[in-house]
């Protein structure tokens, strides 16, 4: 039932993604290496089959909050069945032959953890220097003059500051994550095929439908020329369908039960350039005005006439004291 009801779940996630405001769609290409031991009458495992590598297709939705991370879901492709032949099983284990299994859609889902950009160099301190110290532009030698003077400076310092730490270059960020997996659509794990007075079987070792996943991720970008790919590390564990499965046999009037399980790891590695879907705000820039300081003429006796711009200069004055 919560296989069935997961799909119609994804399918209802990506139906609102035109309207998200915090979504990123990645598509993945990579290659996964599966590893599925063998266990036969509860013996030591082996491996039946070595260099199980397959490509892997997939692509992801990640929600992020602010600050932090968010969960993600996905689908995947999935090849780490392997198809055993055994001839005869109650005279012993004889192998026939090996085969890797179908492809199969896993299901993906978790959370995300995104750390702070860290920038691969830094900001020049001579260029952040250069941009702090200003020289304050002469006016009168009045004390109002000085005080407006220090108040234009420190307004060109403070934008000339931000501009100089816009461009970091190249940054990494790292993205740990942990999550579920499932095969919704799972094979018949044993089949028995009779001949005669043999009875071969085939044995679909690793065939679980659900695993849980671990994996972290490299973000590379660049904010400048709002460049991003991602290359992204997972390690899977199965742990669901993977219980001892019984085979009985007769050979020569004879009834034998045979005793198969198995187990399955993987580990995958893959590269994708993430899609935002956040509708992007026009940036505004701040555009510092300075304010001219048009100092008082001398004026006859009988004709003063009130400034406004020497009541700002005071006004600068008194917020300085």
């Amino acid at each position: 039932m919560k296989n069935s009801a997961l799909p119609i779940l994804l399918c209802i996630v990506f139906s609102y993604t035109s309207n998200a405001q915090k979504f990123t769609l990645l598509p993945q290409f990579g290659h996964e290496a599966s590893k599925t031991f063998l266990s036969y009458n509860n013996m030591a495992s082996f491996i039946p089959k070595d260099k199980q590598l397959a490509p892997r297709l997939g692509v992801r939705l990640d929600y992020s909050f602010k600050k932090s991370g968010g969960p993600y879901v996905g689908i995947a492709t999935s090849r780490s069945t392997v198809a055993v032949n055994l001839d005869d099983p109650a005279s012993g284990m004889n192998i026939t032959s090996v085969s890797t299994g179908k492809m199969q859609l896993r299901l993906e889902g978790g959370y995300q953890i995104s750390t702070k950009p860290l920038y691969f160099r830094k900001t020049s301190t001579s260029s952040a220097k250069s941009a702090v110290v200003s020289q304050p532009k002469t006016y009168s030698q009045s004390r109002c003059g000085g005080y407006c003077s220090r108040y234009r400076s420190l307004t060109n310092t403070s934008s000339s500051a931000k501009q100089a730490t816009v461009d970091k270059g190249w940054y990494v960020s790292i993205q740990p994550s942990a999550g579920m997996a499932f095969i919704p659509a799972v094979k018949t794990d044993v089949r028995t095929q009779v001949q005669g007075n043999k009875t071969s079987v085939t044995y679909m070792a690793g065939n679980y439908n659900s695993a849980v996943t671990a994996g972290v991720g490299f973000e590379f970008g660049n904010s400048t020329l709002d460049k991003r790919f991602i290359i992204g590390i997972q390690y899977l564990k199965g742990i669901g369908n993977l219980d001892s499965r019984t085979v009985s046999t007769s050979s020569g009037g004879k009834s034998t039960i045979t005793t198969l399980n198995s187990s399955v790891s993987g580990l995958n590695v893959s590269v994708g350039i993430p899609i935002s879907l956040v509708k992007k705000k026009p940036v505004v820039k701040q555009i510092v005005e300075e304010k001219k300081i048009i100092l008082e003429e001398k004026k006859p006796l009988g004709e003063k006439k009130p400034n406004k711009e020497r009541s700002r200069c005071s006004r600068y004055y008194s917020f300085y004291q």
